[in-house]
């Protein structure tokens, strides 16, 4: 989530062997985690991008702000610093498109999906 998902795919296509696996953990930052993860931000650093009212509201109805702060840590390696604003469903539906999930589990308990816990991980591998 950090950094861009397109990159992150075509690196992961060029490393994973025919048979291999990566295993990826994803944060949730839309629904009910949002709301509890941008209360505790709040509570940390009030006003920040993740750490605003309005952002963690509309994380929280799952319309997440979409344009998240940018850095450049390497020549064309975009990062961002802040988890808000990623949305592990549109996520899950690119990977699809490059990669054959093998399993998808909710983090650190493996109850209610991605409704109450803070991380989803997925095992993927190439189609």
């Amino acid at each position: 989530p950090h950094l861009e998902t397109q990159e992150v795919f075509n690196t992961f296509l060029k490393i994973l062997k025919p048979n291999g696996l990566i295993i990826i953990g994803i944060p949730i930052e839309i629904g009910v985690p949002a709301l509890y993860k941008g209360l505790f931000r709040m509570f940390r650093r009030y006003g920040s991008y993740d750490a605003n009212i309005n952002n963690v509201i509309k994380s929280f109805l799952g319309k997440p702000p979409y344009r998240r702060p940018i850095i450049e840590i390497a020549p064309g390696l975009n990062y961002h610093s802040p988890h808000m604003g990623f949305n592990h469903r549109n996520f899950e539906r690119e990977c699809k498109s490059y990669f054959k999930i093998i399993e998808k589990s909710s983090s650190p308990f493996n109850i209610f999906n991605s409704f109450l816990m803070p991380e989803i991980n997925f095992a993927i591998k190439i189609k």
